[in-house]
């Protein structure tokens, strides 16, 4: 799995960060790397968040008054759903509601 962080952001601003594991976890936006969590295993840890809600790009553009992100879960990737629950648990500590979307193979 990998996760899409959707932000809040005010209008005009496609505010969106990704948790990718290359195998180690990174937070992404863009097409670049922000932040490479770790280089030693490939998990998330409680505390992540703060490093992607502390960077800069995310401080100009995430509006401070803001409560609310989805998550987007993908299938594809070396996340697995420990990473997940860790990462949801992260965001609510940080005062946030999370809703959860599930972008998987197309159902026919």
């Amino acid at each position: 799995m990998h996760f899409t962080i959707v932000f809040d952001a005010h209008e005009g601003y496609d505010l969106t960060a990704g948790l990718v594991f290359k195998p180690t976890p990174v937070w992404a936006s863009g097409g670049e790397d922000l932040i490479v969590l770790r280089s030693v295993h490939a998990g998330y840890e409680r505390g992540d968040a703060r490093r992607l809600l502390d960077h800069p790009a995310i401080q100009r553009a995430f509006p401070m008054d803001s409560e609310n992100v989805v998550v987007v879960v993908h299938e594809s990737g070396y996340g697995t759903q420990r990473d997940l629950d860790a990462l949801i648990a992260d965001l609510e500590g940080e005062g946030l509601a999370v809703t959860t979307a599930q972008c998987g193979p197309r159902q026919v």
